[in-house]
């Protein structure tokens, strides 16, 4: 019995012209390092994007989440949204205001607050991940090098309040279009009792990021934190300075808290002036600041 010779067959060629096909794609693709309009000045991220959902955060989520897991892709990779020459374009996220200095990093990110913004306000953003309702929101946030700078800045600052719950998304409208701004809070910092005054710092004027110019309005109060009742104690005062004195009240300590509340006033940042509440306990060696609140509303009137 004679085996009859099988005829030419199409699975060779197809094999090779199929693995020619993959070997070659990635060259291809990997041919042009750069494009006519590199470097990237200006990340334009401002896609008509309807009108999104208000996000609402736990606080405690906020708090303990990042302590207890690494949130976001957890392998260490090189920050996406940086353009050619290592730098962070403008966006919606991050403005250059700066000018270009050999040596120093030409940034800022957008330090104003939350109930003055211009547009709708739609809750904070998240450390990581991206917004499903954001069209432009295509970087994991963890992966956004402003993001990132923003935790070696705070850290070298002793800035430890930069968390989601300190932060402002913004539904904005720009030439007919409408996007999604990204904000951080009143830059006030470094609250401390030096000599009979509150001292804290301005971390925008203190860096050069704005313009010398800031005054501070402030409003006096004795919290009670076994009733919460709230005692005005002294009118409101304005300071040129980032050091207010401290009113002498009497039976400050145990369940007596002493509280101002600050708001910031600049002529170019109207935003700054969200409050901030800061509490001082009585001890047997002074008034120590023991809290901060940069969310609630402000405990005592400002008139």
């Amino acid at each position: 019995m004679m085996l009859k010779k099988p005829g030419p067959s199409l699975g060779r060629p197809l094999f090779v012209i199929a693995l020619a096909i993959a070997l070659t794609a990635p060259v291809s693709a990997q041919e042009r390092k750069f494009y006519p309009d590199d470097p990237l000045r200006v990340d334009r991220d401002t896609l008509d994007t309807p009108e999104p959902a208000e996000i609402e955060l736990s606080d405690m989520y906020d708090r303990f989440g990042h302590i207890f897991a690494e949130l976001g892709t957890a392998q260490p990779v090189e920050a996406a949204n940086a353009n050619t020459v290592d730098e962070v374009p403008d966006s919606s996220w991050f403005t250059n205001r700066l000018l270009n200095r050999v040596g120093r990093t030409n940034g800022l990110l957008r330090v104003t607050a939350s109930k003055y913004l211009p547009g709708l306000p739609i809750g904070p953003f998240r450390y990581f991940g991206t917004r499903s309702d954001d069209p432009n929101d295509i970087v994991p946030h963890e992966h956004r090098r402003e993001l990132r700078g923003l935790r070696v800045f705070a850290a070298w600052l002793n800035h430890d309040d930069t968390r989601a719950h300190n932060t402002q998304d913004a539904w904005v409208e720009e030439d007919g279009r409408h996007y999604i701004r990204h904000y951080m809070m009143n830059p006030l910092d470094g609250f401390a009792v030096s000599d009979g005054a509150l001292t804290f710092a301005n971390l925008s004027e203190f860096n050069g990021y704005a313009e010398p110019g800031a005054s501070y309005q402030v409003a006096w109060s004795i919290h009670d934190d076994g009733d919460q009742s709230v005692t005005p104690v002294a009118a409101s005062t304005t300071h040129e300075d980032p050091s207010v004195p401290i009113p002498s009240v009497a039976g400050i300590g145990g369940e007596r808290f002493l509280v101002v509340v600050i708001r910031t006033e600049h002529p170019e940042h109207s935003a700054w002036r969200e409050p901030v509440t800061v509490y001082l306990r009585g001890t047997d060696a002074g008034l120590t600041v023991v809290g901060i609140d940069r969310v609630s509303a402000p405990l005592a009137p400002m008139e």
